[in-house]
């Protein structure tokens, strides 16, 4: 993997966490690659040897990191229903889902609503919907929170 680190740890997770603290990221924001699996020797003595991994930011990492989301993100606290329904909001929205959608379907068709101080998202898919969806609802449950 180019461009990665390595990181050692008594175990993966371990090694994993080291990567997330050095990146101040989630483990979903890296690409992980094992390069070995801890392996305890004789009574955990002789011939240990720690679990290694080389990571690197994701892509996913690279859009977040970006500090005018974090600021935008906190431009939107608890909010009434006249400023959600502001075109400014929700361009910010349809522009976050537009790039959170990017790496599942192709072209998204979305169409925003608010009501009842909630913000609805209609997304048109096509064919793609199963991936949206994800394995038993998976992706979209995520997506949802």
């Amino acid at each position: 993997m180019e461009d990665a680190l390595e990181f050692q740890g008594k175990d993966l997770t371990d090694a994993v966490d080291h990567a997330c603290k050095y990146f101040k990221v989630p483990r979903e924001h890296l690409l992980i690659e094992i390069v070995r699996d801890a392996k305890s020797g004789i009574f955990g003595v002789v011939e240990t040897r720690k679990a290694a991994i080389r990571a690197k930011l994701s892509h996913l990492a690279h859009d977040t990191q970006d500090k005018d989301s974090h600021e935008d993100l906190e431009t939107y606290p608890l909010l009434g229903d006249d400023q959600l329904k502001s075109k400014n909001f929700q361009d910010f929205i349809l522009k976050i889902l537009t790039r959170l959608l990017a790496s599942i379907v192709e072209e998204p068709t979305l169409e925003l609503e608010v009501r009842e101080g909630k913000v609805y998202v209609h997304i048109e898919c096509g064919n793609d919907s199963g991936l949206l969806i994800g394995r038993e609802g998976q992706t979209l449950i995520a997506l949802q929170y």
